[in-house]
């Protein structure tokens, strides 16, 4: 079993879209018994949804999302085809009124997603000063996709607190991302969350989250 040392406030991101992001987010917030945000909603899916139902919580813990766009893009494809404009200084005013929560911040996409022309995923993960934790796949591709996304967040000086794959269990790359990184790697495998009951016995069986 793994000891993984979380602070109070995390971001998670990953190396891709569709890698799982919501369900570490969802494994996070039951964990830490945090709040949720996730800051920039793009296409009709409710990540904040799926986060409720998968954990239970009250709708309390939920904090609404800073921007919510209709089309399923990037943050800034988004803006530009709804004719939006997404004002930075607005998130972290938000990000100041509730950075005494416990708290699970989930972003859109990978670290080099565009939110504005010249602003990415990773400056606003710099600008709200937060640890990340990294989703990634953990099938073949994933050595490289991990690898370009650590050294991008390492260039900014930005902390990572563990990487997290998603999908067939695969403890070569798990492995060998860590030895490279010299950063705690989970494999969570293929996780049945719509179960509550195994939802639970996950936390007891791999690894155990400490709130420093």
């Amino acid at each position: 079993m793994k000891k993984i040392i979380l602070p109070k406030k995390i971001f998670v991101t990953g190396t891709d879209t569709e890698i799982g992001k919501t369900f570490v987010s969802s494994v996070l917030v039951k964990k830490m018994n945090a709040s949720y945000w996730k800051i920039i909603q793009t296409g009709d899916d409710s990540d904040k949804d799926v986060v409720k139902n998968i954990t239970g919580f009250e709708k309390e813990k939920f904090i609404d999302e800073a921007y919510k766009l209709k089309n399923p893009l990037s943050p800034y494809a988004a803006s530009v085809r709804e004719n939006k404009n997404i004002e930075i200084k607005n998130i972290l005013k938000r990000f100041n009124e509730i950075k005494d929560k416990r708290l699970v911040c989930e972003g859109a996409g990978g670290v080099l997603v565009p939110i504005k022309k010249d602003y990415f995923m990773s400056d606003l993960i710099k600008d709200l000063n937060l640890s990340c934790v990294v989703a990634a796949r953990s099938g073949l591709g994933t050595i490289n996709h991990s690898l370009l996304t650590i050294e991008h967040l390492k260039n900014k000086g930005i902390d990572i607190s563990c990487i997290i794959l998603n999908g067939e269990l695969n403890y070569d790359n798990e492995k060998i991302i860590e030895e490279i990184t010299e950063i705690p790697v989970l494999s969570f495998g293929n996780f049945d969350f719509s179960k509550k009951n195994d939802f639970g016995k996950l936390f007891e069986d791999k690894f155990r989250f400490e709130i420093n």
